[in-house]
């Protein structure tokens, strides 16, 4: 994984977490919480700024989650639909390339005959 799937992975973490929190927090209440300059998280979610891990892990104390779900591909739904779209799309595509091969061959093939 390279070091841009992994903050869009944690930007997405830190939003879904972030606005799905009860009560819900502004990016500037937890800046503030961070004791940070009140555009931080919005840093943090647009990927424009990375964090030290004692920062993850006062994040996660504030959102009451484990520091882990911040990096987990699978934690929110936003990060499980990107993975899964591409993978289909993947899928998709060597199975149609395969299609069009197999039927390209059969028509090629009664041409010739």
């Amino acid at each position: 994984m390279t070091e841009s799937e992994l903050r869009k992975i944690f930007a997405n973490n830190l939003k879904y977490y972030r606005t799905s929190h009860n009560p819900k927090f502004t990016q500037e209440q937890l800046s503030e919480l961070l004791d940070k300059n009140k555009n931080y998280i919005g840093l943090l979610e647009k990927e424009k700024t990375s964090l030290p891990l004692d920062m993850i892990a006062k994040l996660a104390e504030i959102l009451e989650i484990s520091p882990s779900k911040l990096l987990e591909t699978n934690s929110c739904p936003v990060n499980s639909i990107n993975f899964n779209k591409e993978d289909f799309i993947d899928t998709l595509c060597k199975n149609l390339s395969e299609k069009i091969k197999k039927d390209f061959t059969s028509e090629l093939n009664k041409i010739i005959s």
